[in-house]
């Protein structure tokens, strides 16, 4: 008898015993950062000089109210002063920074009037901080308006991007210029530009580097549309040449880029005869040619859609959404998760870290950027 209860008393403890503890997670690859502001969303992250340009929106009065700032994840964030006239300037958040010879340049972004339209402010300045300059209602708006989504600086000039109903060519790749970032005008006849009869064209972004301005998009001609790119040393003449496509494809547009001094990558999206959808890269020296990279498939069906491309002249990323969702790819096409779900992202590399913002939070990663 003592034999037996001796068994069921072993038996009874390894049943109760605590299953072994699993192992921990492997630390998160990303750290997060104090926000620039209290309610800040930062919607843009572009390089000025040694820091990074921030732009979004605060709390205020009328429910958002425009910020930018400068800084550094280790020196931290300090705001810049904005002035505005009023109006949608002051209820703007800015969006697609750029920045360039010290100049700052972003674009105010606020929805309002009859039909709750996009209503854009052009803002510029410096360190010292960014003005908002009215502009004409039908520059930037107004009947013939249809997109304007890229911006550009330097030293000497800024430049706009975007789709516009010109008077003689109809609806067709567009270009915004001025000189000091004030006064704008739009380049309704530069030919380069313009669509011809079955071949419209769009710009779907801009950079500067290396000598001048370079924007991508592309041109719907024989029934698919063909990456396009255009160069312009000064912002207002314009060459235009195409871009390589992947063999046994249909529709491929370039959407985003960004440049160095000396070289340029764009990224865009390519759909082959057979259905499937991929992301699409390309490569610039100093040469002027480009190379394509293709990258990973892409379920079409989610309405894959490219919104910000960073390069530091080494480093390369990508951020898209997929299904409503953000995405991060580095390189062409290698993804890194993200640190929370979000519907949006931005991202800059830092060497071999990368500064990423969701929105409502910014983060640092300690990995590499390929």
């Amino acid at each position: 008898m003592p034999k037996a209860i001796s068994v069921l008393l072993t038996g009874a403890l390894v049943a109760c015993a605590p299953a072994p503890a699993p192992p921990p997670p492997p630390p998160s690859p990303w750290s997060e950062l104090a926000p620039p502001s209290p309610g800040a969303h930062v919607l843009g992250l572009t390089g000025s000089g040694e820091e990074i340009l921030l732009t979004g929106s605060v709390p205020g009065p009328d429910g958002r109210a425009p910020a930018a700032w400068l800084g550094t994840p280790e020196s931290g964030w300090r705001a810049l002063p904005l002035h505005t006239g009023g109006g949608y300037g002051a209820q703007a958040e800015l969006v697609e920074p750029s920045a360039g010879g010290g100049r700052l340049l972003a674009l105010g972004r606020a929805y309002g009037g009859a039909h709750g339209n996009a209503r854009l402010t052009i803002w510029s300045g410096d360190a010292a901080g960014l003005t908002d300059h009215p502009q004409p209602f039908e520059l930037l708006g107004g009947p013939r308006a249809m997109a304007v989504n890229g911006t550009a600086t330097t030293s000497s000039a800024s430049v706009l991007s975007g789709q516009w109903e010109h008077p003689s060519a109809g609806a067709g790749a567009a270009i915004w210029t001025s000189p000091g970032g004030q006064a704008w005008s739009r380049l309704d006849e530069a030919e380069a530009l313009l669509s011809s009869p079955g071949a419209p064209t769009r710009a779907l972004g801009v950079a500067a580097g290396g000598p001048g301005f370079t924007a991508v998009g592309d041109v719907r001609a024989d029934r698919r549309y063909s990456p396009l790119v255009w160069t312009s040393g000064n912002g207002r003449d314009w060459q235009r040449t195409g871009l390589p496509r992947p063999a046994d494809s249909g529709d491929v547009s370039a959407t985003r880029i960004a440049c160095t001094a000396s070289a340029c990558v764009a990224a865009g999206l390519s759909r082959s005869n057979s259905g499937p959808q991929h992301l699409a890269c390309w490569h610039s020296a100093s040469t002027g040619t480009w190379s394509l990279t293709g990258g990973p498939a892409l379920d079409p069906a989610q309405l894959p859609e490219i919104t910000g491309l960073a390069f530091d002249g080494e480093h390369v990323l990508t951020t898209g959404e997929l299904g409503g969702h953000a995405r991060l790819w580095t390189g062409c096409g290698t993804e890194l998760p993200l640190p929370e779900p979000a519907t949006q992202a931005a991202a800059v590399p830092l060497g071999t870290r990368i500064l990423l913002s969701t929105g409502e939070k910014l983060w640092l990663s300690g990995g590499a950027a390929h």
